[in-house]
């Protein structure tokens, strides 16, 4: 009887043991399941992560080359108006030999500086919604300071009666070379402020 004890005693741990090892089979096909439906989840929510983020590059490299555009645009009008514009009351004075070449080149320096002016403020209008109100600003007063040149050229030069414009005006003629140091600055200010853009 003994030996029937222990034989059903090994008989049920080896059936418990076998038991076991089944539930422990079962709950280890169960894990690697949910293991996989969890990586699985995991991965397609990486996917859009990534997805989302290639999007977010995509417009961000689309934006940022609009606004490089935008501010190559607004640099090269500036830079062409400011040189024309600085030419009209030039650092440095000179003297015209013939009057009727002379009445030529200064019509040419006005026109040129209207061209450029004109220009200029058609690409800064039309960008003013893409670009920061303090950038606007800068080249809205960067602007007015070469229409005020602009004007005053030609009431100097190109008015037939130039010699008492001058007189009359008196400090306004000064103040016009002066203000041609204060476009350049202004230009060299704006250029910098975009370089940090």
């Amino acid at each position: 009887m003994v030996a029937e004890i222990i034989a059903l005693t090994t008989e049920i741990n080896d059936s418990v043991s076998l038991i076991i090892a089944m539930a422990f089979a079962g709950l280890a096909f169960l894990w690697g399941i949910v293991s996989f439906f969890i990586l699985h989840k995991r991965t397609v929510g990486i996917e859009k992560i990534k997805a989302k983020l290639e999007k977010t590059n995509y417009v961000s490299k689309i934006r940022f080359d609009m606004e490089f555009d935008i501010l190559k645009q607004l640099s090269e009008t500036m830079q062409s108006m400011v040189f024309s514009v600085s030419h009209l009351f030039p650092m440095m004075d000179y003297v015209l030999v013939d009057e009727v070449e002379g009445n030529k080149i200064l019509i040419e320096k006005n026109e040129n500086a209207q061209r450029n002016c004109i220009a200029f403020q058609k690409i800064l209008y039309s960008y003013t919604p893409f670009i920061t109100d303090d950038l606007y600003k800068d080249f809205e007063a960067l602007f007015n300071d070469c229409k005020k040149q602009k004007h005053w050229y030609s009431r100097f030069y190109l008015d037939y009666n130039n010699e008492s414009s001058k007189i009359k005006a008196g400090q306004t003629y000064n103040d016009c070379f002066e203000r041609t140091k204060l476009i350049l600055s202004k230009r060299e200010k704006l250029m910098d402020k975009m370089r940090d853009i």
